[in-house]
């Protein structure tokens, strides 16, 4: 399963254009498409269908197998998976945030930047959302991998903010 117009999955799609190139990552959707694929509207229902056994695999972020967990109050038939060191499966994305010029309330900007940061609101995250953390002292969620024994792709994340190219490409092959 996939969810091929949800943001993030675009963002990983765009990462492998940068990495592999456009033609073998149109080859992987072809694949997928021709493997018929099913198409889903967002994670959650693609962990649900994984653990219900209507489909045998499902391309999403991470914390999603968590929150179906903590939502089902059950044991679920499904598991994540970490792709190898370097494989463009394995792909880390973060979530930035800043302070631009042009504030007009720089210090509660600053005050608010200062608190997502923290170890309480990095704690919050991590508990809540299953996300990993960024802030120093904060663990990851007990059932990740550490920060420090993942080695994703390389990419810079600055290269992901154009998608048409990707949305053209899950387009021209059948996934929008």
């Amino acid at each position: 399963g996939w969810a091929p117009g949800n943001g993030s999955f675009q963002s990983h799609v765009t990462a492998m254009i940068k990495v592999l190139g456009k033609e073998k990552t149109a080859a992987w959707v072809k694949a997928l498409k021709a493997n018929e694929v099913q198409d889903f509207p967002k994670n959650t229902p693609i962990v649900k269908a994984v653990a219900e056994g209507k489909v045998a695999a499902g391309l999403v972020n991470h914390y999603y197998l968590y929150k179906v967990r903590l939502d089902m109050k059950e044991a679920l038939d499904a598991e994540n998976h970490f792709f190898a060191d370097g494989d463009a499966g394995m792909f880390i994305n973060v979530s930035g945030i800043a302070l631009l010029k042009s504030s007009k309330n720089k210090a509660a900007a600053q005050k608010f930047i200062d608190w997502m940061l923290s170890e309480k609101a990095q704690a919050f995250f991590k508990d809540s959302n299953y996300e990993y953390p960024l802030a120093a002292g904060v663990s990851a969620f007990a059932e990740l991998k550490a920060l420090d024994q993942i080695n994703p792709v390389k990419i810079d994340l600055g290269d992901l903010d154009k998608i048409e190219e990707t949305v053209e490409l899950l387009e021209d092959n059948g996934a929008l």
